[in-house]
């Protein structure tokens, strides 16, 4: 209920019999302050009112995030934003620039250079100038990215590892020499453990696109033209987007003496349109590595999707390979790598989900898994394939004929072997006789000329 009194006070009577409340207070034109009780829940009210005001103007002053500001002050100019990495190199009219990230600050710039629009010196600089967060007994990436396309070739001189090294662009390469090359500058490691030194290791380097001047297939017009060269890298990792255009999309380098490629894991997310996808090459002297796992989708390659061509003086041994390689497939040079005393030539283990099995050459300890295998076109051999000492030979040739002696390219250990035959022709059926450990007779039914193609499988 609400009333009027004389001096126009406005109250409001609640129907429970609590005292009631001012809602509005006029004499005269003046504020009513209310007396005695009236006046001492005014006060109260009043207070409350005015707390609750001062915390609201206290939250409003307050700096985010909620923890506190930091105790130092960033050293940034004006104008300036930190970034999460250490250098930020970009492309601006026609030079580049770096900005430091801790500080926000403008660095060194490609505008001494010449040509300008080449990034590759900058960028070695600014691999060079982080050499002092490292050591041998300091560890722990620092990260450079690039953004911006270009067309030079370049070098990647990993002076002191390890570094994080993104490059976000295009990279289209026109020249007859190696497009990208990568090489792990590494030092004697104290007490001579033979990968240098550990602190150099771990790595990380991404490479956006790289596109080739071999622009029609075969893909061979310029036959010294390479993708990603590597030299030395140790316990690092590579992943490229896609490489396309080349002689070899991939070529690990191994013909340096002492040259080192070891347990790297490497990404190619997509080899296409080639002569070779990946390939091992050299003969250095005491050069070698492995230890790798790759992960690679690799199509339509002239030569070989995987190549592994090391002479006596070279090794790349133990590799694990998955992904898929449907064009000509995996060439495994075993008989000129032959200085290992394991006998297995490099041994690989090799798990692509789709193969095309006719285009193989493998060395006797190379071990295939495959749900998608083929010897010939359309098809499949088996969806499992472990071949512990394998070895097989293709197209051989027979006139009028219901048998063919095959000698192995390489002898087996023993006759406890399986031999797998495909023919291009109806044979009617065919059956192993005279097994040893340098040979055996493959016989068939239908007296005929054609072709066929074997392999032993244990």
């Amino acid at each position: 209920m609400v009333k009027i009194p004389k001096r126009l006070r406005w109250w409001f009577h609640p129907k429970d019999g609590s005292n009631p409340t001012i809602i509005k207070t006029s004499v005269n034109g003046k504020p009513y302050v209310a007396r005695g009780i009236e006046r001492r829940e005014f006060l109260s009210k009043s207070a409350k009112m005015a707390a609750v005001g001062g915390l609201g103007v206290a939250l409003g002053s307050m700096g985010f995030p909620a923890e506190g500001a930091p105790s130092t002050n960033w050293n940034m100019g004006p104008g300036s934003q930190e970034v999460d990495v250490q250098y930020l190199i970009f492309l601006s009219g026609a030079s580049w620039y770096r900005r430091d990230g801790d500080t926000g600050k403008m660095g060194d710039t490609s505008e001494g250079d010449s040509p300008t629009s080449d990034p590759v010196p900058l960028i070695n600089r600014a691999i060079s100038a982080l050499s002092g967060f490292h050591g041998a007994t300091v560890y722990g990436a620092r990260r450079i990215v690039v953004n911006g396309d270009f067309t030079s070739s370049t070098t990647l001189n990993i002076t002191t590892g390890p570094i994080v090294f993104d490059h976000y662009g295009a990279f289209t390469y026109t020249g007859t020499s190696s497009a990208v090359i990568i090489n792990l500058m590494y030092t004697a490691f104290p007490g001579g453990f033979p990968l240098g030194n550990i602190s150099q290791a771990d790595n990380w380097i991404h490479l956006g696109p790289i596109i080739g001047p071999n622009v029609t297939s075969p893909w061979n017009q310029n036959a010294t033209a390479y993708g990603v060269t590597l030299l030395n890298y140790l316990e690092s990792t590579l992943v490229v987007d896609s490489i396309n255009g080349f002689q070899d999309c991939v070529r690990i380098d191994l013909s340096a003496a002492g040259a080192i490629v070891a347990g790297c894991r490497f990404v190619f997310k997509t080899i296409v349109a080639c002569v070779n996808g990946i390939h091992f090459v050299g003969d250095g002297n005491g050069a070698g590595g492995g230890g790798h796992t790759v992960d690679a989708q690799i199509f339509t390659c002239s030569g070989a999707g995987v190549l592994i061509d090391l002479a006596s003086g070279a090794s790349s041994e133990y590799n694990m390979w998955t992904g898929v390689c449907n064009t000509n497939t995996f060439t495994h040079d075993f008989v000129n790598n032959n200085n290992r005393a394991d006998a297995g030539r490099s041994p690989q283990l090799v798990m692509f989900a789709e193969i095309n099995f006719s285009h193989c050459t493998l060395g006797p300890l190379d071990v295939f898994i495959s749900a998608g295998s083929s010897v010939q076109a359309n098809q499949e051999i088996v969806r499992f394939i472990r071949l512990a000492i394998m070895q097989k030979q293709l197209a051989q040739a027979f006139t009028a004929a219901t048998s063919l002696a095959v000698t192995f390219p390489y002898p087996e250990v023993d006759t406890n072997y399986g031999v797998h035959v495909d023919f291009n022709v109806n044979v009617g059926g065919y059956w192993i006789t005279a097994k040893g450990t340098s040979g055996c007779t493959i016989n068939w039914v239908t007296n005929t000329t054609g072709q066929l193609s074997y392999h032993l499988y244990r």
